[in-house]
């Protein structure tokens, strides 16, 4: 079996790479977003503390 036209590795490899790089900026949004969540909820958690221990 043979193809029309040959594979061209390099456009195959340049596309099939910036999706990999893009996959991995959503990724590391995500992450960017789970931990300001995270400081969020932690400096809530400490006024917590806080108030109560002025209490």
């Amino acid at each position: 079996m043979y193809l029309e036209e040959p594979i061209d590795y390099n456009r195959f490899f340049f596309t099939s790479s910036s999706f990999m790089l893009a996959m991995n900026r959503l990724c590391l949004d995500r992450i960017a977003v789970l931990r300001a969540e995270q400081r969020h909820i932690q400096k809530k958690e400490s006024k917590k503390i806080a108030t109560v221990l002025v209490l």
